[in-house]
């Protein structure tokens, strides 16, 4: 009887780390994925940066120029596109940023060329193609545009051939105690893109950009900098 004591006395403590590793065991299993769980999270997180990339685009880091009010609404197969902001430049030098068509590839990202093609008083051709980037998404772009000015009240666009069916844009300028008041009016039928939720947020994404880009260079012409070369 004794000795069966002794024996039962110095098993129950190996009995007792043995039930502990075998919990602490079980707690592992249940906080560690299983490789099948571990996948699937890595996809949904795949998915979700996708998603936030083409839904939420961020406009690059840096200083940034006067926020643009931009709205899209759909009309049938048209998109119409509305801009406002107000710029702290003068309206000459607003004025001579957005009609140096020759030189906006170099200041307006999605641009890869622009060349004004032929000239006849205050109507112009202009040529451009470039890449529109948003998220993942990628579109390449091509257009020619009759350009009507109305110097310095207005700028005039009608696509005559491109990637898109019918591009049609107005652009005016108005002096104010600030700077110069800019407003941006386009209607857009961009024929077989993307889904009308995507197009829609594609075509907002891409004015805001091309306007933060054209207000940058205001910025940059107002503080003294030169034009950059044809």
């Amino acid at each position: 009887m004794g000795a069966c004591g002794a024996r039962a006395r110095g098993a129950a403590p190996a009995a007792i780390i043995a039930e502990t590793a075998s919990r602490r065991g079980r707690r592992r299993a249940a906080v560690q994925p299983t490789t099948t769980t571990a996948f699937l999270d890595r996809r949904v997180a795949r998915a979700a940066t996708l998603l936030c990339a083409a839904f939420c685009a961020c406009p690059p880091a840096g200083a940034q120029p006067p926020a643009v009010d931009v709205r899209v609404t759909q009309s049938g197969p048209a998109f119409v596109i509305e801009a406002a902001l107000e710029v702290p430049v003068p309206l000459p030098l607003a004025w001579e940023v957005l009609t140096d068509f020759d030189r906006m590839a170099a200041f307006v990202p999605n641009l890869a060329d622009s060349r004004v093609v032929a000239r006849d008083g205050t109507t112009l051709t202009i040529v451009q193609h470039g890449i529109a980037r948003f998220g993942p998404l990628a579109l390449r772009f091509a257009s020619e545009r009759l350009v009507t000015l109305v110097p310095p009240a207005s700028i005039a666009s009608t696509q005559t051939r491109g990637t898109m069916e019918r591009v049609e844009s107005l652009t005016t300028f108005a002096s104010t105690d600030a700077g110069t008041r800019l407003r941006y009016h386009v209607e857009v039928v961009p024929g077989a893109l993307y889904p009308d939720a995507i197009t829609r947020r594609f075509l907002g994404h891409e004015v805001t950009e091309q306007f933060d880009a054209v207000v940058r260079e205001m910025l940059r012409r107002r503080d003294g900098a030169r034009a950059p070369p044809p």
